[in-house]
């Protein structure tokens, strides 16, 4: 993911090039599912500077065009806890309704909440959501996807060609498709491995 997130603020400053003076890019990745050794974790990334020969300093504002922070939450919310992570927690994660969260907002942070603010709370809320049903539709398409190669693998062992399987079993042709992406991808992969 960070390769990932490298390469997104690389191309917002490549987009720059006809400005006079380039913009620093900050990149916020909030990452709602993770391994658990991750929960909790906070990291900043940028280019620092390491002088190896004669000490010369640069302007700072010279390099370090790019700052990516990745955000992992904390597993679930804890009233007593008044850190960054569980205010992340309380503001991108769907466990409260929006006024549960603008109350949390006021009496655990001690944030002076203002109208602008209470507009954006509700919007990232709906925003989350969007983005949990999102997940979970995916979730379940690659789980069928999954399922159905392993199916058709399994016909083929009992020498059916693939297109039999597909039949047998009345696989739609879009999900046949990705099915015999997956059963070539893997195919090439194993064969990679034999070489």
């Amino acid at each position: 993911m960070l390769k990932r997130a490298e390469y997104y603020c690389s191309r917002l400053i490549v987009r720059q090039k006809e400005y006079k003076k380039i913009q620093r890019v900050h990149s916020i990745w909030l990452m709602q599912e993770y391994a658990n050794r991750k929960e909790g974790v906070a990291n900043h990334y940028s280019m620092k500077e390491e002088c190896l020969g004669n000490r010369r300093k640069e302007k700072a504002e010279n390099y370090g065009m790019m700052h990516i922070f990745m955000l992992y939450p904390k597993g679930k919310y804890d009233a007593k806890d008044t850190s960054f992570q569980n205010l992340m927690n309380v503001l991108f994660k769907n466990e409260h309704s929006v006024e549960e969260k603008l109350e949390i907002l006021r009496k655990q942070f001690g944030i002076k909440v203002t109208e602008t603010m209470e507009e954006e709370v509700e919007e990232m809320s709906h925003i989350c959501m969007y983005y949990e049903q999102v997940g979970e539709k995916r979730g379940m398409q690659i789980g069928k996807i999954l399922t159905q190669t392993a199916n058709v693998e399994r016909l083929m062992k009992k020498q059916l060609s693939m297109q039999e399987a597909f039949e047998l079993l009345g696989i739609e042709k879009d999900m046949q498709e990705k099915i015999i992406k997956r059963i070539t991808n893997d195919e090439k992969a194993t064969n990679e491995i034999k070489h």
